[in-house]
């Protein structure tokens, strides 16, 4: 079963790679929930899959989320739910999904680990513009 078939409730991190670098050093990234964390990567565009758990319900998940969410407020970017993490914050992200949710770290890129063709949004956001690696 793969990660685009599997009906468990999943929570991920995605780094959003249109967004660059921030000045810090930061790059933004999305902790979420989803039934399909392709049909969420659609929704999102160019992003890369860096650590994802599986949960038997929605209700665990959501609940799972909340806590991530609260752990790592202090990263979060005002009015939004993008976190900015440099690579020691993002591994405490991956660290804390692997060992206490029991989640996996994804070091390759969705269209690998799941066998999708990257997908990206154009400049106008109205089409999902295939691209490649």
């Amino acid at each position: 079963q793969s990660l685009e078939t599997r009906r468990d409730s999943l929570i991920y991190l995605l780094r959003l790679i249109p967004f660059k670098k921030t000045s810090s050093g930061a790059y933004n990234y999305k902790i979420e929930t989803a039934t399909s964390i392709p049909k969420k990567i659609k929704q999102f565009g160019h992003c890369q899959l860096n650590s994802h758990e599986v949960h038997q319900s929605g209700a665990a998940s959501l609940k799972r989320e909340k806590e991530l969410h609260q752990q790592f407020k202090a990263f979060r970017q005002p009015c939004t739910e993008i976190i900015l993490l440099k690579q020691i914050e993002l591994r405490q992200v991956i660290n804390e999904m692997v060992q206490t949710g029991g989640g996996q770290q994804s070091e390759t890129h969705p269209s690998e680990e799941m066998g999708l063709t990257q997908l990206a949004i154009s400049p106008n956001c109205s089409d999902v513009v295939k691209a490649a690696w």
